[in-house]
Order: structure tokens, then sequence, then C-alpha cells
């Protein structure tokens, strides 16, 4: 529609401050989140995480956690599909996934990091998943690990992830938004007046969000 300087056209919204229909919502607590909804036949999941930055899985004992009453499922790498897949692909919007290189199984029986999952289970509340996750009985074979960047990124660093560039750790090239080449952001570099190298290191830092990701 267009619109001149001079009409007299009203607008509902346009022009004007408008407050956040949630916000008295979440003020009072009023409001309902993704983790307040609950389902008729509902499960809970917890997940096993792995304590070694780098390891090989040489058993998994499941027994106990599926004997517990009120577990229905226990999945990890050696019953899960092997399906190759890149979960950072959501991140890349301009980008096919089947661009991506496909680098991860959603259970691997070699764990990459502090935290890499090793099980799941779904069980019928919270509790019992928790307390089923701590009967899952793993034997690791630790493997040499790379802790900090400097580590990771020497050619002779142990290889934690076998799709990096030429039997590194180095997952690719130069890691930017927008479409521009490579070769460009080089050429900029070299043809720059003054060049400045630097470390920065940082806290972790987390937005604040009022909703469990879900």
């Amino acid at each position: 529609m267009k619109h001149s300087k001079t009409s007299n056209t009203a607008y509902t919204y346009v022009g004007k401050g408008m407050p956040n229909r949630e916000s008295e919502a979440k003020a009072t607590g009023d409001i309902q989140y993704i983790d307040d909804i609950r389902l008729p036949n509902m499960l809970h999941g917890k997940i096993l995480f792995s304590p070694y930055a780098h390891a090989e899985i040489v058993d998994i004992d499941t027994s106990e956690a599926e004997k517990l009453p009120g577990v229905r499922a226990v999945v990890h790498a050696g019953n899960s599909p092997r399906h190759l897949y890149n979960s950072a692909a959501r991140f890349y919007l301009d980008t096919s996934k089947s661009d991506m290189p496909q680098t991860e199984y959603i259970f691997d029986s070699t764990v990459r990091f502090v935290g890499d999952r090793i099980a799941a289970v779904a069980a019928d509340d919270p509790f019992i998943a928790a307390q089923a996750v701590k009967l899952i009985k793993v034997t690791y074979k630790q493997l040499p690990s790379s802790i900090t960047l400097e580590q990771a990124i020497d050619s002779d660093s142990p290889q934690a992830n076998p799709f990096g560039v030429e039997g590194t750790n180095v997952c690719g090239g130069y890691l930017a938004y927008g479409s521009c080449p490579e070769e460009e952001v080089l050429k900029a570099v070299n043809d720059s007046d003054h060049q400045f190298e630097t470390t920065f290191r940082t806290s972790r830092v987390h937005h604040g969000y009022m909703e469990p990701v879900c």
C-alpha cells in the first residue's frame, strides 16, 4: 500500500509502541512453557555423558538400568542407527544440509569431549530416568587428547575427529557469516596497512532465557 507524507491514513500498529503480549504472564509466572506440558503416556529422558575428553567405549552394560521398573528404553551406540549427520547444519540457513560435512552419529563408540553423549534412558518419570542412568556401567579405554586450542591445531596433536582436514583436527578454513570467499579475506588481511595478532580469553557467557531448551 502506498502512503504519502501528506496522507491522513491512521494505522493501528505502525509507528506506535506496543506492549509485549507475554510480559505480564511471564512476570506473574502464569505463562506455560514446553517444560510445563504433561501429555498422556509421556516419557522422560536422561542422558549419560562422558567424563573423558577422548576415549573408546570398550563395553557398556545397561542390563541393570533396563530392569528398573518404569524404564522403557535404553539406547547407545550398540543399538542405535549408524546415520551420519551434522548438528551445526541448522545454523547455516543458506546452505543445503547435503553440502555440510557429515561428521556425527547420535551415539558413537568413541567419545571426543567431556560431556559427549554415551547413552540415553526413556522412563515413566524423570526420577526413574535419572536413577537408571546411574546404573549404566561403561568400560573406557582412554585415548590421547588435546585440551587447549594450541594443542589441537598442532600437526602432531592426537586426532579426535576422523573427518578433519588432511588428518588434522582442523575442520575447515575461515568460518564467517556472509558469502565472502576465503581468498578475499586473505587478500584484505595481506593488503592491510597494519596487522595485529593477540589472544583474548573470556569467561563463558550464556543468555538467561526463562524457558529450558526444548
